[in-house]
């Protein structure tokens, strides 16, 4: 909301033009980036020292994820921001039990509410995690504490009231269209049953718990993994954090584990609870996987925690040099992807134009660079055509790095990437690629070629023929239902090389006898190229959409002959 408020409020004081209004919708997250540096030093400086708390600062402030996704509409930064202010609270109410501190608790868990859902997991952070650590427990087990807690509890329903403008507060059950089965059958056992937070708010986690049992495929070090992989974000810690600033991150943490301070001291144990806790659900229990923002809060109590096993590197002075120096080498890393800090990764991913290999999705590539994309090509001497083509082409082609490594499509692209590396990058999020004819021609033979055989013959038995297939000819496809597909069947007297061009709409185009869901989207202005054996060789349309075109042909004559088949379930009905 204060992205959207500033933002409207920037275009009713006279800001016209794309570029004003994106930096005024953004700078509220900019000031929450502030905000949160200034709270990881009071934090740190009431709990565990002020040296610890200035090296957990500067840690923060040349972490590039807490950049990039301060410098976005989102709310990554505010979350993290919640997180570390219901902790802060959670220690600030051991010292003293009283209930103006726990409305202090109450307000900051009901804001991470308001802020994201994945505040449940604060639940635990509050009501059990302190419990474990013997000195909170001796502090919170007492009487005052029942009423602190049904202050904190009634604080947190009002802020996340507040949040929703008090709508539908106390809905009943039976009044909100549920989606998952358990809130199914509870509204149909209790259905006058009032809820105590907004209808809205409670239908958000019921969405989620129907989402979850989406898969997510993750494509992370060149491999794909249909619902994510357990060290995910481990690994993108790694990769996306200066190379010396993880060095000593991974020497403090040690040193606070191997000297005793995380048992001894109740901050740092809560902490390190707490930073457990969020990493064991999003690497084991969290699908959807598509960024390193989702533990961006886990940055602000990793970095507290490590800098109370580097703070007694203060005292002496090679141990200042040497934090001197991680703190400069990082802030040139940083530097270096000043303006696009979202595509960042270390001084040890190196050729920089092979770090597609390695990291994918929204941890390099959000779309930052689309609208200066043109600019580049035309500065390149490339044109638009040279971009995104639906498989490599001869002679300059340029990807998108998330579809050159196969976040949507995984096969679509996977023999470029076995044969060739590019020859360079644009913004970190575009790479150039050039093909020559030998390179090619293996594409077509070993990617691109379609089989022939009695499966085929009789996919295409009833098929109805159509006008022959020559070069440049029209091809025009029907409109497809989302149920139904066109079967192109395609006979050759001798190998040839069939290519359809787009010109208008557009289509899902692909072997029949692949799943629907490897197949690219074409669309205008793109192509596609198959190798054909003599025989009858079967293509398989969907998606389609007023989609005009143009066949070509190389090798020889073709015919073409066409027949309707129905889609189930995202695959062809076929014999």
């Amino acid at each position: 909301m204060p992205n959207v408020l500033l933002r409207q409020a920037a275009r009713r004081l006279g800001a016209r033009g794309t570029e004003p209004l994106r930096f005024f919708s953004r700078l509220p997250t900019v000031m929450l980036l502030a905000a949160l540096l200034g709270t990881v030093f009071v934090v740190g400086r009431r709990f565990l020292g002020e040296t610890a708390a200035g090296l957990a600062t500067i840690a923060c402030a040349l972490d590039p994820n807490l950049i990039a996704n301060s410098s976005l509409a989102t709310v990554d930064t505010a979350y993290a921001l919640a997180t570390l202010l219901t902790l802060a609270a959670v220690l600030w109410l051991a010292e003293r039990v009283s209930a103006p501190r726990g409305l202090a608790l109450g307000a900051a868990l009901g804001l991470a509410f308001a802020v994201k859902f994945t505040a449940f997991l604060l639940v635990p952070a509050v009501a059990v995690l302190p419990f474990l650590v013997p000195a909170l427990r001796a502090r919170l087990v007492r009487r005052a504490t029942l009423g602190a807690a049904a202050v904190a509890l009634a604080a947190t329903l009002l802020v996340i009231a507040a949040a929703y403008g008090f709508h539908d507060l106390g809905a009943e059950l039976n009044d909100v269209g549920w989606r998952s089965s358990e809130m199914t059958r509870l509204a149909a056992r209790l259905p006058h049953l009032r809820l105590p937070v907004p209808a809205a708010f409670a239908s958000g986690y019921d969405l989620l718990a129907v989402a979850v049992e989406k898969d997510y495929p993750v494509v992370l070090l060149g491999h794909r993994h249909p619902r994510g992989v357990w060290y995910y974000f481990p690994v993108h810690w790694a990769l996306k954090t200066p190379v010396l600033l993880l060095a000593a991150l991974v020497w403090g943490l040690g040193r606070v584990a191997v000297s005793g301070a995380l048992w001894r001291q109740p901050a740092l144990s809560y902490l390190g609870l707490n930073l457990a806790l969020a990493l064991a659900w999003f690497s084991l229990c969290f699908a959807t996987q598509v960024g390193f923002r989702f533990v961006l809060m886990c940055v602000p109590m990793a970095a507290l925690v490590a800098a109370a096993g580097l703070a007694p590197l203060v005292a002496t002075r090679r141990g200042r040099v040497w934090l001197a120096l991680v703190a400069a080498v990082s802030l040139a890393e940083n530097a270096a992807y000043l303006g696009n800090h979202l595509a960042f990764t270390s001084a040890a991913v190196w050729p920089k134009r092979e770090a597609f290999r390695l990291v994918t999705n929204s941890n390099v590539d959000w779309g930052q660079n689309d609208e200066k994309i043109g600019g580049w090509l035309a500065e390149a001497g490339l044109g638009a055509a040279a971009r995104d083509p639906v498989h490599a082409l001869p002679g300059d082609d340029v990807f998108d790095l998330n579809q050159l490594a196969g976040v949507g499509k995984f096969r679509q692209h996977l023999w470029l990437r076995e044969h060739l590396s590019p020859r360079a990058h644009f913004g970190h999020t575009y790479l150039w690629f050039t093909v020559d004819a030998a390179l090619y021609e293996r594409l077509l033979d070993e990617d691109r070629h379609l089989r022939t055989g009695p499966d085929e013959a009789r996919l295409c038995e009833g098929a109805t023929p159509s006008a022959p297939v020559a070069d440049g000819a029209w091809a025009a496809i029907p409109e497809l239902a989302r149920t139904e597909a066109l079967m192109l069947c395609v006979a050759v007297p001798a190998r040839a090389d069939l290519g359809l061009f787009a010109d208008e709409g557009t289509i899902v185009l692909g072997p029949a006898r692949e799943p629907l869901r490897d197949q690219p989207l074409m669309r205008p202005g793109q192509q596609s190229w198959y190798r054909l054996e003599p025989g009858t060789s079967a293509l398989a349309v969907t998606w389609a959409t007023a989609f005009r075109g143009h066949w070509a042909l190389r090798g020889g004559p073709a015919a073409l002959a066409t027949r309707r088949v129905a889609v189930e379930a995202g695959t062809l009905s076929l014999p």
